[in-house]
C-alpha cells in the first residue's frame, strides 16, 4: 500500500476508535497505528507524522462533537421554553 493509503486506512480507524473513546491516550494511538502498520518503525519520521495526525484528528472530532452537542442542547432547550 502507498503512503495515502496507510494514512486514510488509520484515519478511518480513528473514527471508529472515536466512537469508544473521546480521548485516547498516547499508548492507544501508538498501538492503533502499530497494529495497522506492524512494519513501521516507531522511531520514524513517518510514524511521528501518523501520531501527530492521529492526535490533531481526535482534536478535531472532540471540537466538532462538542459544538454539535452544544448546538442540539441549545435547540432543545429553546424548543421546550
Amino acid at each position: 500500500m502507498n503512503k495515502e493509503t496507510l494514512t486514510n486506512l488509520v484515519m478511518e480507524q480513528c473514527k471508529l476508535l472515536f466512537l469508544r473513546t473521546r480521548n485516547p491516550t498516547k499508548r492507544t494511538r501508538e498501538t492503533l497505528i502499530t497494529k495497522i502498520i506492524p512494519s513501521m518503525d516507531p522511531i520514524s519520521k513517518e510514524f511521528k507524522m501518523l501520531y501527530k495526525k492521529t492526535r490533531e484528528y481526535f482534536d478535531n472530532f472532540r471540537h466538532t462533537y462538542n459544538k454539535d452537542m452544544a448546538s442540539l442542547a441549545k435547540d432543545l432547550l429553546v424548543k421546550n421554553w
